[in-house]
């Protein structure tokens, strides 16, 4: 799919307009997320159950040449819908998640580049904030459009636990432990209303 396509289905604009545009997207339910990682002894993933359930937001953003500005566009996710298919694994990842006090994972878009050229994935400046901390991050997406008004957005990054001010889990009094680095797979199936 090409990205100016994306760009022109988001803005419903001229293709360099500059005014600010409100886009109510919804979230389809079918969309995932996750976390994955290792530790000394094997490999784990927990899902994120329910994530989704057509979810609304408003996308707020002006366009300027190949970039979309966003304000306050984004969501959460609860922590406490987490499932790493083993009750003592999901309760040690919602503790290291701070989960008690920082029940949701934030993601706000703050921009998109490279819309101009069709040939390349868009890069994203997102701000994630996990366990009460936010770290900015240059993310690459791949965006596939389903229909004229309907989107499949996927995003696999690394994160380090330790970014976010979270202690990588430990069991069996420390015997096993799991690595700082940890990946995210998103998957969005967004509708434009």
């Amino acid at each position: 799919m090409k990205l100016k396509s994306f760009a022109m289905g988001l803005a419903l604009v001229p293709f360099f307009a500059k005014a600010q545009t409100i886009q109510q997207v919804t979230i389809e339910p079918e969309s995932h997320f996750s976390l994955s990682g290792t530790s000394n002894v094997n490999s784990f993933s927990c899902v994120m159950e329910d994530a989704f359930s057509n979810y609304q937001l408003n996308v707020c953003y002006s366009q300027d040449e190949d970039q979309l500005v966003f304000e306050n566009t984004g969501f959460h996710l609860a922590v406490s819908n987490f499932d790493c298919q083993n009750a003592k694994m999901t309760h040690d990842l919602k503790n290291a998640l701070k989960a008690d006090k920082y029940p949701k994972i934030k993601f706000e878009l703050l921009t998109l580049e490279g819309l101009k050229s069709g040939d390349c994935e868009p890069i994203a400046e997102s701000l994630i904030n996990i366990a009460g901390k936010a770290n900015k991050y240059l993310l690459k997406y791949k965006v596939k459009q389903i229909s004229e008004d309907e989107y499949r957005i996927y995003l696999n990054a690394d994160f380090n636990m330790k970014d976010f001010g979270i202690d990588p889990p430990t069991a069996m009094m420390g015997i096993v432990k799991v690595n700082e680095i940890i990946s995210i797979n998103l998957r969005l199936h967004v509708v434009m209303k």
